[in-house]
């Protein structure tokens, strides 16, 4: 993408969240609104776009791409807010052992209806209860399966074996609610690190429109759970090869939640997880990038928290951010670009080159 058009779609998105922000217009090309086009639907930013363009300022031509967008999702707004508590009500006696994190808290408590949309309901489940919450899961008829073409199969159990001990992926389930007037409903199962008393003491129970309680991580959590998300889409190397790693949607949501709940968080207690969770190198890594995306729309003190946390992570490798490690083969990539660069990249993969070099150095 040319970077006269990737600092548009970005001066696009700071106005957001700062009124301020100047967006002057570009000419944009077929060609190149094609590429544009797929660029948004790929990292899934078209509501915060329109919510930006709407103000008047940026491309027509965008605008009109992303209404089209927005709509759609609108549309899909209750079915994701129906299987959010679908989900909820099968686990309901299970509220100490799992929290619905991702867009499943993103949706109902940060963005504002048609911003994103999401296919699946994501939760984060405590390592010394998942049996219990795999059982209630298949007791509520939900089955891990995998989608081949356009058919959709139960995993085998040695399917599931490979995946978890390969990857730690606990393939996902899936049930068919047609009864509930639902549709599919796809649950990703993350496995926390936490032992039980931590991960108890970072829940919080909080209440959807129509008062159906649901069971999430605590502001601070979040904040740090949503920075684990990125990192790991970002520097696994099958999320690469898979393209699963166009991420834009999940920096402005964290941004948006940062933003929105900014008087709310303590900054003491993010640090605390941080370390809890050990997950210095990702929240560095999250953070340093939000800010050069996004600085343009903070003011001082949001600026201030952000620098301030990243300072006293005290990362010492910060050659990290442009490094990406396969661990199946045991080898490891770098990319020769900004940050903006990649992630404003269709093609990944493309960018990188194995290290040779650092991989022979760590085998003597």
């Amino acid at each position: 993408m040319k970077d006269e058009i990737r600092e548009h779609i970005l001066a696009i998105l700071n106005s957001c969240w700062h009124n301020t922000v100047g967006v002057p217009d570009i000419e944009i090309s077929g060609q190149e609104m094609k590429e544009v086009e797929s660029f948004i639907k790929s990292n899934r930013i078209e509501g915060y776009l329109y919510r930006a363009l709407q103000k008047g300022n940026g491309n027509a031509v965008i605008l009109r791409c992303c209404g089209a967008l927005y709509k759609e999702n609108l549309r899909a707004y209750s079915k994701i807010m129906e299987s959010i508590k679908y989900v909820a009500k099968c686990l309901k006696n299970h509220n100490d052992e799992y929290a619905l994190v991702n867009g499943s808290y993103y949706i109902p408590f940060v963005c504002k209806p048609g911003d994103r949309i999401q296919k699946d309901i994501d939760i984060l489940v405590d390592r010394q209860k998942y049996d219990q919450i795999h059982k209630e899961l298949i007791a509520h008829g939900f089955i891990q399966s995998i989608i081949e073409g356009e058919t959709i199969r139960e995993a085998g159990r040695i399917e599931k074996i490979v995946a978890f001990k390969n990857n730690k992926h606990v393939i996902p389930y899936y049930k068919n609610c047609l009864n509930d007037n639902i549709g599919d409903v796809w649950i990703d199962v993350d496995i926390s690190e936490l032992d039980e008393e931590d991960f108890k003491k970072f829940l919080e129970k909080r209440l959807l429109p129509d008062d159906s309680e649901i069971t999430c991580l605590d502001l601070e959590t979040n904040i740090v759970y949503a920075c684990k998300t990125i990192y790991t889409k970002l520097k696994t190397f099958r999320y690469i090869k898979q393209k699963q790693d166009n991420v834009l949607f999940y920096f402005c949501e964290l941004n948006q939640m940062i933003r929105d709940y900014f008087d709310c968080v303590s900054w003491e207690k993010v640090e605390q997880r941080v370390k809890k969770m050990k997950l210095e190198k990702a929240v560095y890594y999250t953070v340093s990038v939000l800010i050069e995306l996004f600085g343009t729309s903070y003011i001082k003190p949001q600026r201030d928290a952000l620098c301030n946390l990243t300072d006293r992570l005290n990362v010492q490798d910060i050659f990290l951010v442009n490094r990406i490690y396969d661990e199946k083969e045991h080898k490891e990539y770098v990319y020769d670009c900004s940050e903006k660069e990649y992630l404003f990249s269709m093609h990944h993969g493309q960018l990188l080159r194995e290290d040779k070099k650092d991989q022979k150095g760590k085998e003597d």
